[in-house]
């Protein structure tokens, strides 16, 4: 699972799964509580897409092998 790069997206579902009922719970209309249940996607899932950019260039994958000049050879 470490290839997947669908996380950002499925916490954003997440988020939109608990911000659904929250809204519903608050007493919001259909309409006001999927548009904060969207909100709470779009923001969720920029968040976690962020993080993971940084946690990827903060530390490269030592799986790969490091490219040659090949001007070297």
């Amino acid at each position: 699972m470490r290839n997947f790069k669908g996380w950002h997206i499925l916490a954003g579902l997440a988020a939109m799964a608990v911000a659904a009922p929250l809204g519903s719970l608050m007493g919001l209309n259909f309409v006001a509580t999927f548009m904060f249940a969207c909100v709470a996607f779009v923001a969720v899932a920029f968040w976690v897409d962020n993080r993971l950019a940084r946690r990827r260039t903060a530390q490269p994958d030592s799986g790969e092998l490091p490219l040659r000049d090949p001007a070297d050879s």
